[in-house]
């Protein structure tokens, strides 16, 4: 059930980036400032970290995040997929998609300033609504059109509490998603 959760949502963020990537790239968007800039793969893979065996749902995305320099490991053997996602680590993750390479501080405000994110603390974990939304709506500011939040209406169906804390390793498929 969990896989066919994560595919879904890795589906739907594909669908909305191809229609991101396209839309960016034309004159007449408004938000052509926010356009990604992807990191050029610059890391050697570990020979393994501890918590992301190659039968994890997250190996890939954490592989790709990690090799391109949008997510850190905690150290040289242990990623921390389990670990919260926090709002510095959202902000300076998504503005390293968009070619910036900002402290949390000045990444939250950079994108509250844009209306993604509200300012926040840089230590304030994420719940997985608020990963969900906040996506989404790094999404609409690109497009420009309502995008409907990825989970909505699947959390209970999945047995997942919106409210608690949304991880690194579900954070790695969506910026995966989003690179891609």
């Amino acid at each position: 059930m969990k896989k066919k959760f994560l595919c879904s949502i890795l589906l739907f963020i594909l669908l909305c980036t191809s229609i991101f990537a396209q839309s960016i790239t034309e004159s007449q968007s408004p938000y052509k400032s926010l356009k990604l800039n992807l990191p050029s793969v610059r890391k050697a893979i570990p020979v393994s970290f501890s918590d992301v065996p190659k039968t994890s749902p997250y190996y890939d995305a954490v592989l790709y995040c990690y090799k391109n320099g949008i997510l850190e490991s905690q150290n040289s053997t242990y990623f921390g997929t389990s670990e919260p996602v926090t709002f510095g680590l959202f902000a300076k993750s998504l503005v390293k998609l968009l070619g910036f390479n900002y402290s949390e501080e000045k990444a939250i405000s950079f994108l509250s300033s844009k209306q993604i994110i509200p300012a926040e603390t840089a230590s304030k974990p994420l719940t997985i609504e608020e990963l969900d939304s906040y996506t989404c709506t790094f999404l609409q500011t690109a497009l420009n059109q309502d995008i409907p939040n990825i989970l909505e209406g699947q959390l209970e169906t999945l047995n997942l509490n919106p409210d608690v804390p949304a991880t690194i390793g579900l954070f790695a498929l969506v910026l995966q998603a989003l690179s891609l």
